[in-house]
């Protein structure tokens, strides 16, 4: 939805050309982009500003620039800036989300401060986070490749799923956590084909938050008090070996 304040009388001395697609998803760890045309209507110097009110509380770990592209090639973030005469400029509005759900959304204004018509110019986008069918997330033992909730390694250039020994039969199994999404605590069931084992609880970012010491061959695991909200991953290893991972959500 766009918004535009401007006097009855006169015309405004610029007009802006607003991405026309003012919704859109962005996957975590990618960043979405919105192109604005800003257009100088007259035979004059314009001396422009603009400002930005943003609304991201339901979400977290957003952030957001907005950039300025003239055709010389200069890159100046500003709160004010110039075009010449019948002269355009494109700006980029950059939306980048690192971690979080919910939507956002931003409000872009542009104005001229000694126009008389106290023209104001606004618009207004929303971003939706999503998550990835398939990502990448760095373990202890390095990246491993969640596709579509389950857990893959690079093996001979292709993806193959983690708990399949590819020389010999693998007894070793990781359950996904029961409940899932779940609040206050979940049950992950393990199984070890050796004498010991480890349990590593990472966050979307792959810092370690919980470590547990396995010295059964089957078990159960309760986990979640004290796991604040969001995504995490969390891996089996049998006498230092990665056996599997699974992914797991924790709600408000």
């Amino acid at each position: 939805m766009f918004l535009v304040l401007s006097s009855f009388c006169g015309q405004s001395q610029f007009s802006v050309d607003f991405d026309p697609d003012t919704n859109r998803n962005a996957e975590v760890f990618e960043s979405v982009e919105f192109e604005y045309v800003v257009k100088n209507e007259t035979d004059s110097i314009l001396e422009l500003k603009w400002r930005r009110f943003s609304d991201w509380s339901s979400t977290t770990d957003w952030w957001e620039y907005l950039i300025e592209f003239s055709y010389c090639g200069i890159l100046s973030p500003s709160f004010s800036f110039i075009i010449q005469p019948n002269d355009s400029l494109i700006w980029w509005h950059r939306v980048e989300l690192d971690e979080g759900d919910g939507s956002g959304s931003s409000t872009v204004c542009f104005f001229e401060p000694k126009d008389s018509l106290n023209t104001v110019t606004c618009g207004t986008v929303t971003v939706n986070a999503i998550y990835p069918d398939t990502y990448r997330v760095y373990v202890d033992t390095g990246f491993v490749y969640v596709i579509n909730g389950d857990t893959h390694i690079i093996y001979e250039g292709e993806y193959a799923p983690l708990g399949i020994d590819m020389n010999s039969e693998q007894q070793s199994d990781l359950s996904q956590n029961v409940p899932n999404p779940f609040m206050g605590s979940t049950n992950i069931n393990y199984s070890l084909e050796g004498s010991e084992g480890e349990l590593l609880i990472h966050d979307i970012k792959g810092n370690l938050v919980l470590e547990h010491r396995l010295h059964n061959q089957h078990g159960t695991i309760h986990v979640g008090h004290g796991l604040k909200p969001g995504i995490y991953i969390y891996t089996l290893f049998d006498d230092g070996e990665p056996i599997d991972t699974k992914r797991m959500q924790v709600l408000e």
